[in-house]
């Protein structure tokens, strides 16, 4: 039950900071722009809030252990740094 009420308040929050984006015409204008630039249809807004509100406790473990695999921090680099 207490687990119940910290997923729900973690959604309502994610919801809420989420929201702001769209708080005036200039956000929206924004967002609905970088939706279309990286592909996405005007659906994707409710279809992110559906996906992460699926997420389970498990899942965000199972996810937390990738990067430490057999105890090994994995790194990924992008580009082309200096001194690598």
């Amino acid at each position: 039950m207490a687990q119940q009420r910290k997923n729900r308040q973690s959604q309502e929050i994610s919801h809420r900071l989420y929201a702001l984006r769209f708080d005036t015409s200039t956000k929206i204008a924004s967002q609905l722009l970088h939706l279309q630039t990286d592909g996405f249809g005007v659906e994707y807004l409710d279809e992110r809030n559906k996906s992460i509100a699926a997420v389970t406790m498990q899942d965000a473990k199972r996810a937390a252990k990738r990067p430490f695999r057999d105890g090994k921090l994995l790194v990924t680099v992008a580009g082309q740094p200096e001194g690598m």
